[in-house]
């Protein structure tokens, strides 16, 4: 029996040792199953080791597959069951900063002033959560009021930006199609809502650019394709999800012709598209990956596109300017990414981003 408890020990200190011995010490890791950074190491020994300490993510995976098949209950990171088979991303209080949206707003006026003494054009895009679409779908007792939406338009007129609203035209057409898949990458509107979304972006450009075409149906090959696991985890799905393929891109990838342009090393994702479309404007888009996951959606409509995630690179908006020389600036951005700072620059940031 003494041999046994002396097995079971060296056991159980040989597993934490290994936890221990595999931690993640990369300033700069990123978690794949919640996708977020790590915690830095600030000196508090819990939080860091919590954040990453050996398995995490195996053992998030294997607690979430458990619960997911023996109590159908949603254990993860960054999803939760509602009614219907719907998921949504995990829910919170309608919790935000005002202060750092005033001040986003407040340098997207500056932004579009800037655009404007140079004889380009300006335009701010906003796209929803699925949530704000699919409300009467959230779990039972939860109860949506879509303040910051309210709030981000209310700040956006104060401002008088330029903006192309898709959140009221996607809660008008997410009731006759479904512009959101039930469970896959439900963080991102479906090729559905891309369509619908980027073609209304496009429309308003039309009014300064009237070379440029939105998009007809019949402009792409409506597909499905079965998904069987949701994005960054394993977990197992059986959903079919729409497809839409272009039927003609006439838009040339030169994005190795800017391999020397400075980037923002925690946002390093840019391309750059060219045509032969000499009478549409070149555009100079800041995105999040409700964009430049879909720029089949909108690369081909222009002369020239150079994409970039926002973020941290708005910070350095007069150099790429520079660079591009744009005759339109898009920023665009999901609701849920207006509401947090650890990706956007501060309010203190913005504020003191002067353009001249």
């Amino acid at each position: 029996m003494k041999t046994i408890k002396i097995i079971f020990s060296c056991v159980i200190v040989g597993f934490v040792l290994m936890a221990v011995f595999t931690t993640n010490t990369d300033p700069e890791a990123v978690s794949m199953i919640d996708n977020r950074r790590l915690v830095k190491w600030k000196g508090d020994i819990d939080p860091y080791f919590q954040d990453r300490i050996g398995f995490r993510d195996r053992m998030i995976h294997g607690y979430t597959v458990y619960n997911d098949h023996v109590f159908n209950e949603m254990i993860h990171p960054l999803y939760e069951y509602g009614k219907n088979g719907h998921l949504f991303e995990k829910l919170t209080e309608e919790v935000y900063d005002s202060v750092h949206l005033d001040a986003f707003c407040s340098y997207l006026k500056r932004v579009q002033d800037y655009c404007e003494k140079r004889g380009a054009k300006f335009v701010f895009c906003l796209n929803p959560n699925k949530s704000t679409i699919y409300p009467q779908y959230l779990p039972e007792g939860y109860r949506f009021q879509a303040h910051f939406y309210q709030l981000v338009t209310e700040r956006l007129r104060f401002y008088g930006i330029h903006y192309v609203d898709n959140v009221a035209l996607l809660q008008k057409i997410g009731k006759i199609e479904q512009v959101f898949n039930y469970k896959y990458d439900i963080l991102h509107w479906n090729d559905i809502g891309a369509y619908y979304g980027m073609n209304h972006l496009l429309e308003e450009m039309a009014k300064d650019f009237p070379a440029i075409i939105p998009w007809k149906l019949s402009d792409f090959e409506v597909q499905t394709v079965l998904r069987k696991n949701l994005p960054l985890s394993s977990l197992v799905i059986d959903e079919v999800v729409p497809k839409y393929v272009l039927r003609k891109n006439e838009a040339e990838e030169t994005t190795e012709r800017y391999d020397t342009l400075k980037i923002h090393p925690g946002y390093p994702v840019y391309f750059t598209y060219e045509t032969d479309k000499a009478d549409c404007p070149s555009v100079l888009f800041f995105q999040d990956s409700y964009c430049y996951s879909w720029n089949k959606f909108y690369c081909d409509r222009f002369k020239f596109v150079a994409g970039l995630q926002h973020c941290k690179n708005l910070s350095n908006f007069e150099y790429y300017f520079e660079v591009f020389k744009p005759d339109y600036v898009v920023i665009a951005a999901v609701e849920r990414m207006l509401s947090v700072t650890f990706r956007l620059p501060t309010k203190e940031e913005f504020a003191s981003l002067v353009l001249e």
